[in-house]
């Protein structure tokens, strides 16, 4: 039971969890495609299992909060200042303070530059042969390339790409995709893995607020994984390093006990009464 000094994460899964992992595999997939960072993922008291209620998915049913796992952290491991952010502590980030969190990690060189998020556009619309925001905007910056654009997309992209550097050399070199074609398009402008593998090695956690779940960008960045958050959750990085395995401890004793089902004794209830009605109907 956790004490006035501590705070409470909850984590659910499909299944139990034996231990805890710093690999998380599953994750990479949505990191690349979205920037979502990997670790290991935790919310507050029923919020996730609500949300999940509230809007399933095909991949996300209620299944996924089969098991309910709680973890107490001391309170004053979370810091909202920056510089107060170490590998044992987890950072706040909010509206607050998200510049200085970003101006501290975020890299000029892992920036797209717009000739490859154009190029991105391109292979997208050529092989997909659907609209793309991106290069419908940069066609706006020039009437002869949008006449062009019939043709062009027959092409490939690499092709396309030869052709815009050789006909319309400035044309790249005014134009700086939009964060709302980005978004449509779903093209992300920055390098994420990169970025979260920096905040990683320095930070033991990440708790996002819900005040971030509506900032779309910073600095001409499109924020690609705060669309992801959908609710105040936190992550984070190493859980079996992070301050010295006290979360592999309290998984132990949980999963020792058979893991935290959801529903207590309400759901073995309703299962002995779903066992009595079926030995009612075979009299």
């Amino acid at each position: 039971m956790a004490s006035v000094g501590d705070r409470t994460l909850i984590h659910y899964s499909k299944g139990k969890i034996p231990k805890l992992s710093n690999n998380m595999s599953t994750q990479r997939y949505l990191m690349k495609r979205t920037g979502k960072p990997i670790g290991f993922w935790y919310a507050y008291g029923n919020n996730w299992q609500d949300y999940i209620i509230s809007n399933p998915t095909e991949k996300r049913t209620i299944e996924n909060t089969t098991f309910r796992y709680e973890f107490t952290l001391p309170e004053e491991i979370f810091v909202t200042e920056v510089e107060d952010a170490t590998p044992d502590t987890i950072l706040q980030v909010s509206k607050a303070n998200l510049d200085s969190f970003m101006q501290k990690f975020v890299k000029e060189e892992h920036r797209y530059k717009p000739h490859e998020v154009v190029k991105s556009a391109f292979e997208d619309r050529i092989n997909s042969g659907k609209k793309s925001r991106v290069v419908d905007e940069l066609a706006a910056k020039n009437e002869k390339f949008k006449a062009e654009l019939p043709t062009l997309t027959k092409k490939s992209s690499a092709s396309v790409m030869k052709k815009i550097k050789k006909d319309y050399p400035s044309l790249l070199s005014s134009y700086t995709p939009s964060v709302q074609a980005l978004q449509e398009d779903h093209i992300i402008n920055y390098e994420w893995v990169f970025f979260w593998e920096d905040v990683s090695n320095a930070i033991g956690g990440i708790e996002f607020q819900s005040d971030l779940l509506d900032v779309d960008e910073w600095d001409g960045i499109w924020l690609s994984w705060s669309r992801v958050l959908s609710i105040k959750s936190g992550v984070i990085f190493r859980p079996t390093k992070f301050r010295d395995g006290i979360l592999q401890e309290q998984l132990k004793t949980q999963y020792m006990n058979g893991g935290n089902k959801r529903g207590g004794k309400q759901t073995r209830r309703k299962r002995r009464g779903i066992r009595k009605t079926k030995r009612h109907l075979r009299r």
